[in-house]
């Protein structure tokens, strides 16, 4: 193979499955899946990974980004409103923080003057990120402008949409899990954001 090609031990599946996954961004983290057999050229390798790379760098500031696009539909700026991000662990149904992206949601947020609440089930009554967590969300809606999914907990793979509608200050959601079925969103009368997805 020499200098012009480089086995990929991480990848799971295909070359064809590998791009599918890069397609399949979860709150900024891309997938990779391992499988020995794939080999591609060098300059290919890099290429694949620098993408994924600008695009999990890119992530939380389009996650903010939509956030600000629902807020305008109310004529509300995202300073000193209220959103609750839900989950913080970089992946489901854990407890890790480590290379949780978002922290760098939270971090913007802060930079724009919102109030935030967290939620986590596996980080109730503690502190993440420099602020205190929830041990319970839903005694909270009345006071929400917004709302994020940030990661796909079992737990919120529940919520009820017109639930969520009833229930807050201002029903807007931001599902960077897209675990929430758009078409019941919009029923509901949420204003609803899911990553690539558009308006609803």
């Amino acid at each position: 193979m020499g200098m012009e090609t480089i086995v990929i031990n991480f990848l799971k599946l295909s070359f064809k499955k590998l791009i599918e996954n890069l397609k399949q961004i979860q709150n900024g983290l891309v997938k990779l899946s391992m499988d020995r057999k794939v080999v591609l050229p060098h300059h290919k390798t890099f290429e694949l990974v620098e993408n994924g790379r600008k695009i999990n760098e890119k992530m939380p500031y389009h996650t903010v980004e939509l956030l600000e696009d629902a807020l305008n539909e109310i004529n509300k700026p995202l300073s000193g409103s209220s959103i609750l991000v839900l989950g913080v662990s970089y992946k489901p149904d854990v407890k890790d923080i480590q290379i949780s992206p978002i922290e760098k949601i939270i971090d913007i947020l802060k930079e724009k003057g919102a109030n935030i609440l967290i939620y986590d089930p596996y980080f109730k009554n503690s502190e993440v990120f420099g602020i205190k967590t929830l041990d319970d969300f839903v005694q909270n809606l009345g006071i929400l402008d917004g709302l994020i999914i940030a990661t796909a907990h079992k737990e919120f793979h529940n919520i009820d949409p017109e639930f969520l509608k009833s229930k807050m200050k201002n029903p807007i959601v931001i599902d960077s899990k897209n675990i929430i079925d758009q078409h019941l969103a919009k029923k509901a009368g949420l204003i609803y954001r899911g990553i690539g997805r558009g308006k609803i």
